[in-house]
């Protein structure tokens, strides 16, 4: 779970997810259930500008096409959210699937916490 509001960027949602899925894999075979909850809708953009000279009015149209070019997506997630949930019967990998998630929360850009539930 996300300790603060942040945007995180696809790629590294993805990054994340392939090495919790290569590394579940090696762990525990084939079962396991893993979740990425949050899903990137903020688009996020780009509005080139040059420095300096008399370069800028080269590329710049003023307000007429002020948005800029998308360069890529982003999650918004807020405190408290989950960003990747697993599931797995046996409780004797709970530690290997703990230190997991601590090796992938630099992958993150906010600080994350792991939480750990039994579901009966």
């Amino acid at each position: 779970t996300s300790t603060i509001n942040v945007l995180i960027r696809d790629l590294a949602l993805e990054a994340a997810r392939q090495f919790l899925n290569n590394n579940l894999t090696k762990l525990l075979v084939t079962d396991y259930y893993l979740a990425c909850k949050p899903y990137p809708h903020q688009v996020l953009r780009n509005n080139k500008t040059f420095s300096g000279g008399s370069k800028g009015e080269r590329v710049q149209s003023g307000m007429a096409h002020s948005f800029g070019t998308s360069i890529g997506r982003a999650a918004f997630v807020r405190v408290g959210d989950p960003v990747f949930i697993v599931g797995f019967p046996d409780k004797k990998h709970t530690e290997s699937v703990r230190q997991l998630f601590k090796s992938v929360s630099p992958k993150i850009p906010c600080k994350t916490k792991i939480t750990y539930s039994e579901v009966k």
